[in-house]
């Protein structure tokens, strides 16, 4: 019995805890950013009330950009993404804004992100 408590302890370490999909976007413009290979990406959100928060809303290449950090802005209202360049290549980066972990977006930003090879 002991060792199937640990084992389960470990499977569920294991296991990632993922919020559930963010559900269909509401239209919203394109941003497009051009940046070259190692640069650093900030996206800067205005912040949610209510309980509403900025999610991830799709998967995209993360050979392209790699997520680093996400932070609050102390005494603003604004929530900053922050990606690495990480090889060349269109990658396009979907955020949604949502309640808690509820998959209704109330609001969407796109940005289309272009890298092209450093110099």
């Amino acid at each position: 019995m002991m060792f199937l408590s640990i084992a389960l302890v470990a499977w569920t370490a294991a296991v990632p805890y993922s919020a559930p999909p963010v559900g269909p976007l509401p239209a919203s413009p394109v941003t497009r950013i051009d940046t070259v290979t190692q640069e650093l990406i900030a996206i800067a959100l205005p912040r949610g009330g209510s309980g509403l928060m900025w999610r991830g809303a799709r998967r995209f290449d993360v050979r392209v950009v790699k997520p680093l950090y996400e932070a609050d802005i102390p005494n603003t209202d604004v929530v900053v993404f922050v990606l690495l360049a990480a090889h060349a290549g269109t990658t396009t980066v979907l955020y949604g804004l949502t309640n808690g972990e509820h998959p209704k977006a109330y609001r969407a930003a796109r940005f289309k992100i272009t890298v092209a090879p450093r110099d």
